[in-house]
């Protein structure tokens, strides 16, 4: 089942093999919320986002955005949960200055997660179905380079609930 939902994603992402408009990479915080997240304390973790000729129309930008999340397990200070959220998004916005856009996003895909043990050599894998919402910001700060940050919430679906909010900050470049 695993394999066949990561063949699935891979010939959409594969169908819409277009040429790149822009990429962007960012850092980020994810803080996990909810029950099922209080045992677990936030790491630092990043982001890409591969953003595609828009398939819809030019207001609406589609990407695909792979991230890495990690938070450590409080009951084991050595433990930790890594999560790979791969997604596919659609996103508008709107200008509220001259440099400065308001966005909003929302994407649903795959997040494999597998708990790391330093003291074992073997992983347990997991994937979960993800669905986020991303509100954020771009600052044009030169001609193809903007500033941007969001503050997505995303929603991991499995044995067990999970979501989380990210704060992240990075930049873009338009090619």
């Amino acid at each position: 089942m695993k394999t066949k939902c990561l063949a699935l994603l891979g010939l959409i992402w594969m169908a819409q093999a277009q040429a790149f408009e822009q990429i962007e990479a960012n850092v980020k915080y994810p803080v996990g919320m909810g029950t099922t997240s209080s045992g677990y304390s936030s790491m630092v973790g990043f982001g890409a986002s591969f953003y595609f000729e828009p398939i819809i129309e030019p207001a609406v930008k589609n990407y695909l955005s792979v991230g890495y999340n990690g938070y450590r397990i409080r009951a084991d200070g050595s433990s930790s949960l890594k999560m790979i959220p791969i997604l596919a998004n659609l996103e508008v916005g709107g200008n509220v200055f001259k440099d400065l856009r308001s966005t909003i996003g929302v994407g649903a895909g795959l997040a494999p997660s597998f708990v790391n043990v330093t003291s074992q050599t073997s992983f347990n894998w997991s994937v979960h179905f993800a669905a986020q919402v991303k509100p954020g910001f771009e600052y044009q700060v030169a001609d193809n380079i903007n500033v941007v940050g969001h503050t997505p919430v995303t929603f991991y679906v499995s044995r067990a609930f999970m979501s989380s909010m990210d704060f992240d900050l990075g930049v873009s470049f338009k090619l």
